[in-house]
């Protein structure tokens, strides 16, 4: 398998933007990133969306499969560990603000990744014994990630993490993440060199609190079907007669 750190590419090239202030040329950037938890069932990667975003009714409750299993959203690429089948597997996301690591582990918040169980697939597992598999989740795009976050943090960066947090198994066990190792997880997480792109003014954090919404996501700009153990976005923000609105981020 090959990996891309793409994470790291991108900070050196928002490290030569403009300082965050508001007006134009205010940024909003998001970080994707694995962690590393010593868990039965592993967090590989993740993988670009094959299709999309505008899958068959987009916003209504019916695009779960669609994002899921057909290649409509980016995926979490899985390891099964055991020699047990795994029939029901939930994936978090902790996030928060990069730039201020410390702060942000004692509030840490966590976003529900994907939630998936035999049943929804109509199969006797979600994984086979020291399996491998991918899902897709809505919350790995961009625009939904950075929305979860600037509103709480105000800040111009935001950081995921993403992590297994229950698993179970075909022979009635389970395993449970423990919450209390979250904050150590989500910043030791954090990408090299993120920290110093990621300032914030006090007017520009007000600036992005009152962000309204977000623009239409696209595709990434290099697709491809490899597994990369990181991903990042940068979404400009303008002004308009609406207030604040994210423009189309771009990763």
């Amino acid at each position: 398998m090959k990996l891309k750190g793409f994470v790291f590419a991108a900070i050196a090239v928002l490290s030569l933007t403009s300082a965050v202030f508001p007006g134009e040329n205010l940024v909003i950037k998001l970080f994707v990133t694995t962690a590393k938890l010593d868990s039965p069932v592993e967090v590989v990667g993740f993988k670009y969306p094959e299709r999309g975003p505008d899958y068959p009714d987009r916003f209504k409750n019916d695009n779960e499969g669609f994002c899921l299993m057909r290649g409509y959203c980016p995926k979490v690429v899985l390891h099964n560990r055991t020699k047990k089948e795994v029939t029901a597997i939930d994936v978090g996301g902790l996030y928060g603000n990069p730039a201020e690591p410390q702060e942000t582990a004692e509030h840490l918040s966590q976003m529900g990744v994907l939630s998936v169980d035999n049943l929804q697939l109509k199969s006797l597992h979600v994984i086979a014994a020291n399996g491998q598999a991918e899902f897709g989740s809505i919350i790995l795009w961009p625009y939904e990630a950075i929305g979860m976050g600037i509103h709480q943090w105000g800040s111009s960066c935001v950081h995921v993490a993403v992590v297994v947090t229950h698993v179970k198994f075909s022979d009635g066990t389970e395993w449970m993440y423990d919450y209390r190792q979250g904050p150590a997880l989500w910043r030791d997480s954090i990408p090299s060199g993120t920290v110093g792109s990621c300032r914030t003014s006090p007017e520009a954090s007000a600036a992005l609190k009152s962000i309204g919404g977000v623009g239409p996501e696209s595709l990434p700009s290099q697709l491809s079907n490899e597994t990369i153990d990181s991903y990042s976005a940068i979404c400009p923000v303008k002004k308009n007669s609406d207030g604040w609105s994210a423009l189309v981020c771009t990763w």
